[in-house]
This record gives C-alpha cells, sequence and structure tokens, in this order.
C-alpha cells in the first residue's frame, strides 16, 4: 500500500475539482461530539456518605413554574432545532454518499465530475447510508437512552412522589454514565472506521447496509495494518490541520480585538459602527473558515475511497476516454484535420478452425431410403397424315417456251 500516493492523489483531485467542495461542505459539517463538564466539591459530602445541603428541590420547582409558563413557545423551539438538525442530517448523508462517487469517478478518468451528480447518487443510496449510520451510532444511543431513564428514575420518580431526590444516587448514575463514555471511545472509534470503509462499499459496490459492515469488519481483520497506518496518517493530518486552524483564529480575532478597541478608545461615538463592522468581519471570517474546512472534508473522503480502491483492487486504469481537461484550458486540436473516427468496437478474437470430428463421433453410414418408382407416362396420340396437294391445273394463257 503507497500510502504517500494516496495522499498525493488525494489532494490532486481535491485541487483540481473545486466544485465538489460543496459536497465537501455539507458533509464535514456534520458528527457527533460530548462535552462532559463535571464540578466536584468535597465540602457538599460528609465522610458517612450523607449531604450537608439539601437537594435543590427549589429551583426544580422555579424550573417546572418555567415550563408551564411558556410551554407553548419551548415546544415549538424545539421543533424548529429539530427540523433544522434532521435537514443538515439528511444533507450530510446524501454530501457523503456522492462524495464518494464523484473521487472514484475522477480517479477512473472520468470526462464529468460535478457536485450535481454528486447529489443525485448520494439522494439515490441515501436509506442504505442512514441505516448504516443508525447501526455505528446504535451504541451511544443506547448508552445514551440508559442513563436519561436512570436520571429520570432518580430525580424525577422521588419529586413526583413528593420525596427528594437522593445526591448519592445522582452521582452513581453521573459515575456509571462516565464509565461507560470511556468504554464507548475505543467502541466509537472502530465503529466509525468500519463505517466510513461500509459507505464506500454502499456507493462503490452497490452493497446493503449489513453487508457492508461486514465487508468492512473483514477488510479489518485481513488488512489490519494497512487500515491502522491510514486510520493514523490521516488522523496526524487532522491534528495539524486543527494546530494550524487553531493558530490562524487566535492571531486573527487577537488582531481585530486589539483594532476594535484602540479604535474605539480612540473615537468613543464611532462604538455602534465598529460594532457593525465587527459583525461583518466576523461573517467573513467565518465563510473563508467554512471554505478552508470543506476543501479539508473534501480531502479527507477523497483519501479514504482511494484507500478503499486499492484494498480491493480496483487500481486507477487507462481509461477508455480521455480524462477531463481542467477549467479554462483549450481542448486539444488536431493538427491537420479530424481525427479518424474510432472503431466500432474492440477487435474481435480470431475464429478457431474447424477440427475434423473424431472417428467416435462420426455417425455410421445409413443407406439411402428407396426412390419411389416413376408414374408411367401416357403415349402421345398418333398424327394423322396429311393429304397431298392436287397439282395445278393448266392454264390456257400460257405458251409453250419454242425450242432454241
Amino acid at each position: 500500500m503507497q500510502y504517500g500516493e494516496i495522499i498525493k492523489s488525494a489532494w490532486r483531485i481535491t485541487w483540481r475539482y473545486k466544485n465538489l467542495w460543496w459536497l465537501g461542505l455539507f458533509a464535514g459539517a456534520g458528527g457527533t461530539s460530548a462535552n462532559f463538564n463535571s464540578n466536584y466539591n468535597s465540602s457538599n459530602f460528609s465522610p458517612s456518605g450523607g449531604t450537608s445541603e439539601p437537594f435543590p428541590t427549589d429551583a426544580l420547582a422555579e424550573f417546572g413554574d418555567f415550563v408551564a409558563r411558556f410551554w407553548p413557545f419551548i415546544v415549538a423551539g424545539v421543533l424548529l432545532l429539530l427540523m433544522i438538525w434532521l435537514v443538515f442530517l439528511i444533507l450530510q448523508v446524501a454530501a457523503t454518499g456522492g462524495l464518494i462517487t464523484q473521487v472514484d469517478a475522477a480517479e477512473r478518468g472520468a470526462p464529468k465530475v460535478s457536485a450535481l451528480t454528486g447529489w443525485g447518487d448520494g439522494f439515490h443510496r441515501f436509506w442504505p447510508l442512514a441505516i448504516l449510520g443508525f447501526l455505528v451510532a446504535l451504541p451511544t444511543l443506547v448508552v445514551l437512552l440508559l442513563v436519561s431513564l436512570a436520571l429520570f428514575a432518580v430525580v424525577a420518580v422521588p419529586l413526583y412522589a413528593g420525596g427528594q431526590p437522593s445526591w448519592a444516587g445522582l452521582i452513581g448514575v453521573l459515575a456509571i454514565f462516565v464509565l461507560l463514555v470511556i468504554v464507548l471511545i475505543p467502541v466509537n472509534l472502530v465503529l466509525g472506521v468500519l463505517g466510513t470503509i461500509g459507505q464506500r462499499g454502499i456507493m462503490l459496490a452497490g452493497q446493503g447496509p449489513w453487508e457492508s459492515l461486514l465487508d468492512a469488519w473483514r477488510m479489518v481483520r485481513t488488512r489490519f495494518k494497512d487500515v491502522a497506518l491510514t486510520w493514523l496518517i490521516l488522523l496526524g493530518i487532522a491534528i495539524g490541520f486543527g494546530i494550524a486552524m487553531a493558530i490562524v483564529i487566535l492571531v486573527l480575532v487577537g488582531v481585530i480585538v486589539v483594532v476594535f478597541l484602540g479604535m474605539g478608545l480612540a473615537v468613543p461615538r464611532a462604538t455602534p459602527v465598529l460594532i457593525g463592522l465587527g459583525v461583518v468581519v466576523g461573517l467573513v471570517l467565518a465563510v473563508i473558515f467554512s471554505v478552508i474546512s470543506a476543501a479539508y472534508a473534501t480531502f479527507h473522503s477523497a483519501a479514504w475511497t482511494l484507500f478503499w480502491r486499492r484494498a480491493t483492487g480496483r487500481q486507477p486504469a487507462a481509461p477508455p476516454y480521455p480524462a477531463a481537461q481542467p477549467s479554462g484550458w483549450p481542448a486539444p486540436q488536431a493538427p491537420y484535420g479530424p481525427q479518424p473516427a474510432a472503431p466500432y468496437g474492440p477487435p474481435m478474437a480470431p475464429m478457431p478452425m474447424p477440427q475434423p470430428p473424431r472417428a467416435s463421433q462420426v455417425p455410421p453410414d445409413v443407406p439411402p431410403p428407396p426412390v419411389p418408382p416413376a408414374p408411367p407416362v401416357a403415349p402421345e396420340p398418333p398424327v394423322a397424315p396429311q393429304a397431298p396437294e392436287p397439282p395445278d391445273a393448266p392454264s390456257g394463257d400460257t405458251e409453250e417456251e419454242p425450242p432454241r
């Protein structure tokens, strides 16, 4: 496995076909992240396991009153956020599939590589990709559901019964949650690699969700070294990219803040103008960094697609048609006229010479069937003899010729 060639080809495709960045923008926009923050103060707990402070039921009661007063707005806001999340999820799944097919087409030298075609390919295979994503995320969803039920049993049930929730029960649930998260980290890493490889099986090999997941597992087992090295190389590139982006963002934000603060202190009346200008600059920077992130997402997907092609034996061969010219370059012209027409098809193999049949295959001589006798021909009727013509009568007008 030539890892350097894979990285170079992925970058070449990313830079040459910039229209695929539209797919990379949506394909890289999704993802799952979890931030767990816990604040613990040992002074709130006694050595005997009890608590020195009661559970904040007043805060829960105020929260319940707030929900009771503004529940229509809360429900509308939750539904709106859910719809926005669902739209972006659909676009992410379709863009991921389309980016895979178009990178494969570019590697094969297809004459047309476009984001529009990629959107069509992604929506065509939307449900297999969505089911595969659900299978990959299933362990995380199960853990979240179990922890939610445990929190409901520890907090909501005692409040509904008129009692107070137990700090010990709440801390126990949180401790179990942290342990499950620690277990989920390696599980999600493996499932993430399986899902990435399985997406290529769905889009490029026509596999189903479960079949692609099993095929990805077989590839990981049989080619563990190649998969692990590719993952590590891309992880290193991702870390370097993230550090570079963080440094650039911090420097730009620092410079902008210093400049704007200096201008605000120098001209106090220009504060509203500076605020509006800051918003505009922030939007411009957001667009620039979104374009850079889209290019990186395209490169990352291209690298995995090229790895899948090499691992499955789909090496780039000489295409039957010329590769697409970069935009802006003139098409090559014939030097002295039109090129000769292409043949109608590939040359046919010579037909084999007929071989004489073997002695065992020659059928025995069979006498021909007897020919029936011809029917007798009726004799022709005799022809009647013609009567002799009478001699001509002598005429009186004739004169005898005198003798000489």
